[in-house]
């Protein structure tokens, strides 16, 4: 599955000099390796910007990398966030998904891919860039 939350952090640097940012980003792939985040909006008068984190623990994932809502919550209590936002008008119906483009093999009557000897349940195949991806998870 895949987790979301939407969070108003504190930003860092200036865009005058061209490096503005969330705050946390100097720290965030070490501390909070396997969550991904998009800013939707910058505020830098006021000093905060809207980020939207998003993780999986779907087992096709390295297990280094599979999170849940559990490590959002430990992230949304990082000393750069400022709130937690419950919706913003860029922050889309899907923000991402779990795909797999080269499975060893594909059942497509019971849609099942096997990758390094494991079954796993497809949603949807679809075409990107004129290859087949297999949809795992997605919100």
């Amino acid at each position: 599955m895949i987790y979301r939350k939407l969070l108003k952090v504190r930003v860092a640097g200036s865009s005058d000099k061209g490096n503005l940012r969330p705050a946390f980003t100097d720290y965030f792939t070490e501390k909070y390796s396997g969550i991904n985040f998009v800013v939707h909006e910058y505020n830098e008068r006021e000093g905060w910007c809207i980020v939207e984190v998003w993780c999986s623990d779907h087992p096709v994932l390295p297990p280094e990398h599979r999170k849940n809502m559990k490590h959002l919550e430990e992230l949304a209590k990082d000393p750069n966030v400022i709130e937690e936002v419950r919706t913003h008008p860029l922050s889309p119906p899907i923000v991402g998904r779990i795909i797999v483009s080269t499975p060893n093999s594909v059942d497509e009557v019971s849609n099942e891919v096997v990758i390094s000897g494991n079954r796993f349940k497809y949603i949807r195949k679809d075409k990107v860039r004129g290859m087949d991806v297999y949809v795992l998870d997605e919100r």
